[in-house]
Parts: C-alpha cells; structure tokens; sequence
C-alpha cells in the first residue's frame, strides 16, 4: 500500500472526531472550519490533561473524618506530677545547703542567660558542698522529690471501685517537674464501657503546700500538672498537660482521636522509624532522643531523667552545660529536628471544666474524715475525675486526593470529551505509524532494488560488445 493511501485511511478512519471531515470535505472554507474546530479541541484537551498532571503531581490529600462506636474503649495513660518539686521534710540537715542550688540547676526552663545564673561560681560552689564526686543527682530527687503513698494519695477509684486503684498502680517517671506518676502505664489493658464522670479514672490527692520549697526563680505555682496521654508514648510535661489548682474538683472529658497519616510524597510522616531508648516510635520520644544526643555531644553527660547508658551530669554539669544546652535548643541554635510524625498515631485531646471543693456544706464532713482543717482541703486538696465522655473515637485518615487510577481516568475523560479518543485510537495510531514506517522502508528498497538492476544490465552489455552502447553513427559496408 502506498503511503498515500495509508495516510488517507487512517486520517479518514480514525475514531478522533473530526479528523476525517477535514480530508472528506471537498470545499476549502469547510476544509479550513473543521480543521479550527479539531484544533480548539485539541488545545482544550491538552491544557486539561497538564492540568490532571499538574495536580496529580502536587500529591494533595483528602482527609476523611469518621466517628466509630465501640462496646468499650482503651483507657489512655495518665501522668501526675506536682509542681514542688522537693518537699522540705525530706531534706535533711547536710541536704539544705544544697537544695535551693539543685533546683536551679533544675530549672531547665530558666533563662540560661541570666546574669546572676552566668555569673555564680558553680564550680567554686559544688567543691564547697563537700559533695561526693559519684554524687547521685537521680536517687537525691527520687528520694527528696514527690511520693505518692497514702498521705498523698488520698483516694483513688477505677470505674467506681476503690479497690481497683491504689499507689501500686502507679509508675514512677522523672520529667521537668522531678518525681511524677503515671496510672495505666504499663502493659495492663484498661478499658471503660460506660460515658461520663465517675465511669473512669478519679483520685484525690494531697499536694502537701507545707512541704514547698520552690523560689520565685522556679515554679511558682501551686497545684498538680497532668497529662492524657498514649501508653507508649513518654509524657512531655514542660510542653503539654494541664494544670488544675487546690481546693478544685476537675472534671477531664477525654476524646480519643485516631490520626492514619500517609508517608512521602504525599506527607512527612514516618511508618517504620526506630528508636535507640524506646520500643514504639512516637513524636514525643524522637525529641526526647534528639535533645539527649544533642546534650551527650555538647557535655558529655545528660540529665538524669533522660534514657540511655550515658552519663548521668553531675550538679555543676546539669547547672551549666546541661542547662545552657537545652536553652540553646528552645532558642532555635540547632535548627529544627529530624522528627516526623508517625503514621498512626493515636492522641487524646481532653476538655476541663472546674468545681469547688469540696462545698461549704460538706467542708467539714470531708475535713473530719481526712483529718484536715477546711482551710487545709481548700489548699491542699484536688479532686482528678477523668472519662471517656463517649464510647467512642474518631478517626481522621488521610487518602490521595488524586490516585493513579484517577489520573488515567480523567486523562481518558479529556480525549473522549474533546477528541473522542479511546485506546481503541491509540491502538489506530500505532498501526498507522507501522504501516507508514513500512511503506517508507518499500519504497526505500524498491529504489535501491531498481538502481541495483539497471546497474547489472549495463554491466552485462559492456562485458557482451553490445553495439548499443556504441554512440556513435552506425556505417554499412556492401
């Protein structure tokens, strides 16, 4: 087939729309208009295909918004720390000289600035203490710090049982605030059925003001800070919680939300990072981590609530070093971490709304039975009740605002919209451009063949004395 011929059968047989109209029509004005009308449609179908591309190369996301009911729902953790951070009872006669300069070096929220902090003579004064060089900065803090026993503790329910609850149930943890208290933090699955106050977690407890021993330079409030917070992820408690005063009782409603975030290039979360210190990633834990490298490269040492096998910082290192560092850090001096997200992350917003208490009616029932003036429970006493106030939870997963399959979808809408076009065309367009290639390559030989023969007759003519190639007159002799 000639490649003329091909050319006209494709042109007049293709599927795209208009394309044969303009080699049919005979006259040249409608020539001309299908021609124009075939090329707005194509420029119309390109510019929305970029456009697909466009987006589908922007990786935006959709986040989809569900609440799911459940018969019962896990119970998250709950960390307790007071804001005094040493009670004075516990210091004895060798301690006293040395607690005022302990909780300044403490103060990682201090102005590390400061020009009395950036002036003292620490090294002047840790030698003066007579203090051992092995000095145990996390067993003096455990030891001095808040206890949570039975003059602490004054009550504790769970799902409305007292004895479901005690000072057992409860783990240790060093933060910002030295000794705190974490309920439900260990490997122990609790789960509340039934919504609302007094079908969680409650307990009174006893801040203890006589045994304060804060500055104007340290906390200077008074109260119990606390945070909701996932089982596996460690409690930040300079950043995050809630502060609730004496003399309150705080009504905690809590909301589990459940975050399925997606992975680059769609988002920036991580779904199979690792932790050196920490068995489950979480956001919480890579800052802790990121802090603690940041500090062991800068002194050597770390702070003693922080994990891992290096050296606890003595005094004077947590009083400088330590504490210059992580004032760095909150200044921005090491830039930004390398903390993500995770990709499933489950968080628990809480809402908190506050009573008196106890009454002025039962003021001095609650003071005769915990033996307590009233005046004492107004500033001592804090009342915790915390729940679920539905069974339920709800769940924002992020998905592809535009999917591969999506983009060939909508590609594939354009060109039958504008152009008609199918795969069925593209299949069209492929054999045309074989038949086409194939008729280039037959006339091609054809012409090498024809030129090969004319060669190989006059070849044959010279070699034979063929008169003809004689061009000269011909001459006969009788």
């Amino acid at each position: 087939m000639a490649c003329d011929d091909v050319d006209k059968e494709f042109f007049t047989g293709t599927t795209i729309h208009g394309v044969g109209r303009i080699v049919e029509r005979s006259r040249l004005v409608f020539k001309i208009l299908w021609f124009f009308i075939v090329l707005v449609a194509f420029g119309f179908c390109a510019w929305q295909i970029t456009d697909r591309f466009v987006r589908f190369f922007e990786f935006n996301v959709n986040t989809e918004i569900t609440l799911k009911f459940e018969s019962s729902i896990e119970f998250p953790a709950i960390t307790i720390c007071n804001f005094n951070r040493y009670y004075s009872s516990a210091i004895t006669a060798s301690d006293q000289a040395i607690v005022n300069q302990l909780l300044y070096a403490m103060d990682y929220d201090y102005d590390y600035s400061d020009s009395e902090y950036s002036s003292f003579d620490w090294d002047n004064w840790y030698s003066n203490l007579s203090l051992a060089a092995d000095f145990d900065y996390a067993n003096f803090t455990r030891r001095v710090g808040m206890q949570l026993d039975d003059t602490t503790l004054l009550s504790c329910e769970w799902r409305g049982r007292s004895s479901s609850c005690s000072a057992r149930n409860f783990t240790h943890v060093f933060t910002s605030y030295g000794n705190c208290y974490t309920f439900n933090g260990g490997s122990q699955y609790l789960s509340q059925d039934q919504p609302g106050a007094g079908n969680g977690f409650r307990l009174l407890i006893n801040i203890k003001q006589e045994e304060y021993t804060e500055s104007a330079s340290g906390n200077v409030q008074a109260g119990v800070k606390f945070l909701v917070h996932d089982k596996n992820t460690p409690p930040l408690m300079d950043s995050q919680g809630s502060a609730v005063a004496p003399g309150t009782y705080a009504f905690v409603a809590v909301q589990q939300v459940r975050t399925v975030s997606l992975s680059k290039p769609y988002g920036s979360c991580v779904s199979s990072s690792t932790l050196q210190y920490y068995d489950e990633y979480s956001l919480s834990a890579c800052l802790i981590e990121w802090r603690l490298e940041l500090i062991v490269q800068e002194c050597g040492c770390k702070p003693f609530r922080y994990p891992g096998p290096a050296r606890d910082c003595t005094v004077t290192e947590s009083a400088t070093c330590a504490k210059t560092t992580l004032g760095r850090i909150k200044n921005g001096d090491f830039g930004q971490s390398s903390c993500y997200v995770p990709c499933n992350m489950t968080s628990y917003p809480t809402s908190v709304s506050y009573a008196q208490y106890p009454s002025q009616s039962v003021a001095p029932e609650m003071a005769s039975f915990y033996n307590v003036s009233e005046s004492y429970g107004r500033n001592n006493l804090i009342y915790l009740d915390i729940y679920y106030d539905e069974i339920n939870y709800e769940e924002l997963k992020q998905t592809e605002a535009m999917t591969p399959s999506a983009l060939v979808s909508d590609i594939g809408g354009q060109l039958g919209f504008f152009l008609g076009a199918s795969i069925i065309t593209l299949c069209e367009f492929i054999e045309y451009l074989i038949m086409k290639c194939h008729g280039a390559c037959r006339t091609k030989s054809k012409k090498v063949w024809d030129s090969n023969d004319e060669k190989e007759k006059k070849v044959d003519v010279a070699a034979n004395g063929d008169t003809e190639l004689n061009f000269g007159p011909r001459f006969a002799f009788s």
